[in-house]
């Protein structure tokens, strides 16, 4: 008797104490997971309001030059610009503080993308988050200054080029604005391209081998994409907008292959 109960309890202490720790174990996993998700909200959370003050404050010390950056946004038209509704010159400086905040805000959102998504790209991401981030400021800004200082004023001669005796420009402020705006941030964002691509090739996602098969198409999206962005239809522009674009999905080819999946940071 005695013997069948301690082959009982015996049975009993197998059978119960797997079960225990499992449940245990799930319940630790689970407890990990929703503080991990927990944690993740919060540097959300954080970053957002990191980013909406500083884009607040560069934001608000741009409404008290904006008659400065005006002028600078208005030295490739070279003519006097007009506004055909009473709000619209009040509303043009809104309109300028606010995008002259956003993009002397892209450090501040390159540093808090690099800190959300770096770990999907790299195992030791903070060692490199001042070399991404540096990269992909130098690249933004770089992207800008050649828009303005080339594509700008090209594209810009040839449309006032139809100015005629009977046709004379009288241009709205607040749409020269818009189209100065769409111009440089779409050639800010597009020189971005290598380091994306590089990331992407960190990551696994994409190879030297894939961008070069899909070349072609590239070119075509490249050429369709400027055609769409360009202001202007003459060939000069539209090269001027696609062979720099061109030019940085070679370059992206070249860093996927060397720096791509078979050698990751």
């Amino acid at each position: 008797m005695l013997l069948f109960l301690f082959q009982t309890q015996a049975k009993l202490i197998n059978y119960d104490k797997p079960e225990q720790a499992c449940s245990f174990k799930n319940g630790e996993r689970k407890a990990l997971e929703r503080e991990k998700i927990i944690e993740c909200l919060k540097n959300i959370r954080g970053s957002i309001i990191r980013l909406i003050i500083s884009f607040s404050v560069l934001a608000l010390i741009s409404y008290f030059f904006w008659k400065s950056i005006l002028a600078f946004i208005q030295r490739p038209l070279g003519i006097p610009l007009a506004y055909y509704s009473i709000p619209e010159a009040f509303l043009v400086t809104i309109k300028i503080a606010l995008f002259t905040g956003i993009f002397f805000s892209a450090p501040f959102l390159f540093r808090e993308l690099w800190g959300s998504l770096a770990p999907f790209f790299t195992k030791n991401s903070r060692r490199y988050t001042t070399l991404v981030v540096l990269s992909a400021t130098i690249l933004f800004y770089s992207g800008g200054l050649i828009c303005y200082y080339i594509l700008l004023p090209a594209g810009i001669k040839f449309l006032v080029s139809y100015e005629t005796s009977q046709i004379k420009p009288a241009i709205s402020v607040d749409s020269y604005i818009s189209f100065f705006v769409t111009f440089i941030f779409g050639f800010a964002l597009a020189f971005e391209m290598p380091l994306l691509m590089l990331l992407l090739g960190l990551a696994g996602v994409v190879n030297a081998r894939m961008l070069s098969n899909y070349r072609r198409y590239a070119i075509l999206i490249i050429i369709i994409t400027s055609a769409i962005i360009t202001p202007t239809p003459d060939l000069l522009n539209l090269g001027l907008m696609s062979l720099p674009i061109y030019a940085l999905y070679e370059l992206s080819i070249i860093l996927v292959r060397i720096f791509g999946k078979e050698r990751k940071l």
